[in-house]
């Protein structure tokens, strides 16, 4: 996610809070991220065990 896009996605979910929530809007944007990144981190080490055992010569 771009500095641009984190700072749109930050307005819309103080916009939707409503308020001056900035602060409860940056977590909730904070754990979006880590959810996003924890997920890719899960697809990236499943497609590397995969191409792994695509290496692995035929028993």
């Amino acid at each position: 996610m771009s500095a641009e896009a984190a700072a749109v996605a930050l307005n819309m979910i103080t916009s939707e809070l409503g308020g001056d929530n900035e602060g409860v809007a940056i977590v909730y944007l904070a754990d979006m991220i880590r959810t996003h990144l924890n997920d890719l981190r899960e697809h990236f080490n499943r497609a590397s065990r995969l191409a792994f055992k695509g290496d692995q010569p035929a028993a």
